[in-house]
């Protein structure tokens, strides 16, 4: 069977840089199919998985007592990209080359409904992540909640959300 027929029918895009003679043969077909699978067993990123992270700064941080959590949060609000940058630097140490690339930090308003059915809103944080392993993502996000003395972060990985704690 010719490869380009078999790549159509298994939907799997042939590799241009074969050689000619070899592109008609089921064994180059094969081999450009293991070579792939090499590629993804070293390369374990997905490039169009997005991770976020969205925290706030407005939520008191979580302190021995009251005072010491007004203080924490009026240092997160102030040093809040000094913070994120500490965050992305530890996880990059303990990760290496799989560590965080490139980033985005956006401001946005965050809001949520109390125990008492009031509707609040505060100042609020998304860090954006292309490329990053998940598992790597969610070491990110817990030190993020950690660093900003914070109950939890919202984690999302593509379509899947979750609040960490």
């Amino acid at each position: 069977m010719n490869m380009d027929i078999l790549a159509k029918r298994t939907g799997i895009e042939i590799n241009p840089t074969l050689k000619k003679e070899k592109r008609g043969t089921f064994d180059s077909l094969v081999a450009h199919i293991n070579e792939e699978d090499k590629k993804k067993e070293t390369d374990p990123l997905n490039y169009w998985k997005k991770i976020k992270i969205m925290f706030s700064t407005d939520v008191n941080a979580i302190a021995d007592n009251e005072e010491k959590g007004k203080t924490k949060t009026k240092f997160n609000r102030e040093n809040y990209m000094k913070i994120i940058k500490s965050c992305i630097s530890k996880t990059n140490i303990r990760f290496g080359k799989n560590g965080v690339k490139a980033y985005s930090v956006s401001e946005m308003n965050g809001c949520y409904v109390g125990e008492n059915g009031i509707s609040y809103d505060e100042k609020s944080y998304s860090l954006d992540i292309l490329g990053l392993p998940d598992n790597i993502g969610e070491y990110l996000a817990k030190n993020i909640k950690d660093s900003f003395c914070q109950e939890s972060v919202m984690f999302i990985v593509g379509e899947n959300k979750k609040l960490l704690f």
